[in-house]
């Protein structure tokens, strides 16, 4: 089952969100490739580290695949000025973004720098694709150097928030728009992760919502 939270916030507009805490926006770049073709479909925008896969440097006893990227300074395992990671799909993985792709269509925002995240996506859809788009640490908003904040406002421009649903395991990250965000477990491994069946059958039912944000602010 989730892991139901719960939190008080003062809900602001993105920039009066800024401005309280010091964020430095970035300009926001509008995501309108494909939009007819997932005309009439809610958008789900998926995290991707400890949400979809776990990646470590440490070699576990099972792992989906290897990737090798250019290093840019954080404290990974590095060899020949590259960075070795083994990563695990979390379970079910391919079979929930399979039945989820014809429901929503289907985001992938990181708070990743796009070197590495571009390596893992590519694994992840070396069959098939998956995602109609990709977002990455460069499109968050940060604090301090810090990116700690996802805007889902970022795909506004041909799409309406009340039809966006974000599932991250960092609540932190979609409090600019919590109402938005569906908590997930941490994944960090583990073989009977079952999370992503769960959240499968929660996502389907959603699906058919008029205000994904109404409908979730009732179940968490």
């Amino acid at each position: 089952m989730f892991r139901c939270l719960s939190w008080t916030l003062i809900f602001l507009n993105t920039e009066e969100f800024a401005q309280e805490r010091g964020l430095n926006l970035q300009q926001k770049e509008k995501f309108t490739k494909n939009v007819f073709k997932y005309h009439g479909k809610k958008t789900l925008v998926l995290d991707l580290d400890e949400t979809l896969i776990f990646a470590t440097s440490k070699k576990p006893l099972v792992y989906s695949t290897i990737i090798t990227y250019h290093s840019r300074g954080v404290p990974i395992k590095v060899r020949f000025g590259y960075r070795q990671l083994y990563v695990q799909f979390r379970p079910y993985l391919k079979e929930f973004l399979e039945d989820m792709r014809e429901r929503y269509e289907l985001v992938v925002y990181t708070s990743a720098d796009q070197g590495y995240a571009d390596v893992v996506i590519d694994c992840i859809e070396s069959e098939q694709q998956f995602f109609a788009h990709r977002l990455y640490q460069a499109q968050c908003l940060r604090k301090e150097g810090l990116y700690l904040f996802k805007d889902l406002e970022i795909l506004c421009s041909n799409r309406v928030l009340s039809d966006i649903v974000l599932v991250d395991n960092l609540v932190r990250n979609y409090s600019l728009a919590v109402r938005n965000g569906v908590p997930i477990v941490d994944y960090k491994g583990a073989f009977d992760d079952c999370q992503l069946v769960h959240l499968a059958g929660y996502l389907r039912k959603l699906a058919s919502e008029p205000s994904l944000p109404e409908a979730i602010n009732k179940d968490f």
